[in-house]
């Protein structure tokens, strides 16, 4: 693949870690720079949904990621890559999630860390500790912010191929 964007959309590809030291090529769209702040990233990630019955379908999970979790690929010119300094504050990136008691004090429930249906006090989890608790029989995500796409899609990859 050449380092110039494709007509379709302007992007990049550029290597993505994972926490478990995979890594996954994702399109890069733009960096951006809050006054002072740190560069921020906006990627394109391959991803599956559910697509009715038992249809699925290909989709892609855009954010915003700091530079240490990309890793430029060799012959891949980035310098055309769009940059901009915002003001005054950096997009917002994910800051984790939070683990809160169930209904009726049973089992518990994950909600991304912005989910306007946590109770207030979760216990604050990383990524990791919020995929292990998922795992739990007990506990399971909310279904009205990003806690159950995201992290029940990890959790599924994980069980197929492991």
């Amino acid at each position: 693949m050449s380092g110039r964007a494709d007509a379709a959309g302007e992007h990049w590809p550029i290597a993505m870690v994972l926490p478990d030291g995979q890594r996954l090529t994702v399109r890069l769209y733009e960096r951006a720079q809050a006054r002072e702040g740190p560069w921020m990233y906006r990627i394109g990630a391959p991803m599956w949904q559910c697509a009715g019955g038992p249809r699925v379908e290909a989709m892609q999970y855009t954010t915003w990621v700091s530079h240490d979790v990309l890793e430029p690929i060799t012959g891949i010119d980035l310098s055309r890559v769009p940059t901009r300094r915002l003001h005054p504050d950096p997009p917002v990136v994910h800051s984790g999630w939070l683990r809160t008691p169930g209904p009726g004090g049973r089992g518990a429930i994950l909600h991304d860390h912005g989910c306007r249906h946590a109770a207030p006090g979760g216990a604050q989890l990383d990524d990791l500790q919020a995929l292990d608790e998922l795992a739990r029989t007990d506990v399971r995500a909310c279904q009205d912010c990003d806690a159950a796409a995201v992290l029940g899609a990890v959790l599924d990859l994980g069980r197929r191929s492991g």
